[in-house]
Formats: structure tokens, sequence, C-alpha cells
């Protein structure tokens, strides 16, 4: 179903080629940047690190079944501890994906949850500016889809929205947003 070149695509079109220099395609190694990392900070109720089982299946390890899984949680109160928005945006965008990967043939789910990341990343623009969002969007793309059955469910669920038609929407108004996520 997916050969060597169709995952170097995803990679390209996800933005993750330019966050490490090595990419791999059939163990889809990942920098170590993001893998395994001690927590800096004291989160009230974060979750046990899951180590190399939250990597077994295509849902991982949610302990606490709040709809994300706990190396995304960690990794996202470990990064954004010092920006609440921004911990806030990526926890929901975290939620979604986790979402759209355990109903990746779903479209009407895919569809709903689609809309909702792009009005997250509207409102992470107007909060953070095009090229720092774009930055924190990468990182958060290598913890994310970090096994390549994440990738590939990932780009089976997207291919469920070809045909849509999505209006452009002027940046001037991203930051209406954030108002509209709960």
């Amino acid at each position: 179903m997916f050969n060597k070149y169709s995952i170097i695509i995803m990679f390209l079109f996800l933005g993750i080629s330019n966050a490490y220099s090595e990419i791999c395609i059939h163990e889809l190694c990942l920098s170590q940047k993001y893998t395994e990392s001690p927590i800096k900070i004291n989160h009230p109720n974060l979750p046990p690190d899951p180590g190399s089982e939250g990597k077994l299946s295509l849902l991982g390890v949610d302990v606490d079944q709040d709809g994300v899984r706990d190396d995304v949680y960690r990794y996202v109160a470990d990064s954004y501890w010092d920006k609440p928005h921004a911990e806030f945006l990526y926890l929901k965008k975290a939620k979604a994906i986790q979402n759209i990967l355990n109903n990746y043939t779903d479209k009407e789910i895919v569809d709903n949850k689609s809309n909702l990341l792009t009005s997250i990343m509207r409102c992470g623009i107007s909060l953070y500016g095009y090229k720092p969002y774009n930055e924190m969007e990468t990182d958060f793309k290598i913890v994310i889809f970090n096994t390549l059955d994440r990738y590939k469910y990932w780009a089976l669920s997207q291919s469920l929205l070809g045909g849509n038609t999505y209006s452009s929407v002027d940046p001037s108004t991203y930051s209406e947003f954030c108002s509209k996520l709960k």
C-alpha cells in the first residue's frame, strides 16, 4: 500500500524532514531529541512515561483515558509549561488526532476533527505568528506521529477528505478561532 516514495512524500508534506538530519524509511528513525526525555517540571496529574510500550499499538498508552496518549501528554506538559495557550491547543490537537486515528475510516469523524485541527492551527498562528507556530507544529508532529503505523493511518484518514471543498479565511480573522475552541 505504501512504498518508500509515498513515505518520503508524507515526511515532506508534514514538514518533518527539516526537523532532523536522517530519515529512515523502514524503521522510521526519529530524532532522539524527543524520545524518553526527562520531564523538567512537576506538572499536576502527569501520567507515567509509557516507554517503548507506548509504541506497540496504533493508539499507544493512555492510562488515565483522557484521550491523549501519555507520551504526548508528557511532551506537551514539558514543552509548553510556560505557554498555557499552547498547552491547551496541543492537548486539544492531540485528542483530535487520536480520535482520527481511532476512527480513520469514518469520513464524518475525520472531517469534523480535521476542521477542528484547522481551527486550532488558525488560533495558534494568531497567538504566536506563523513561523514560531510552524516550528512548534513540526516538533509536535515528530512526537504525535512517532511510528510508521501512525503515519500510515493518518494518511489513510486524510485520503477521506478528497473531494471536499474548503474556503480560505482572511488571516486577520484567525484570532476569532481561539474563542470558538472550548
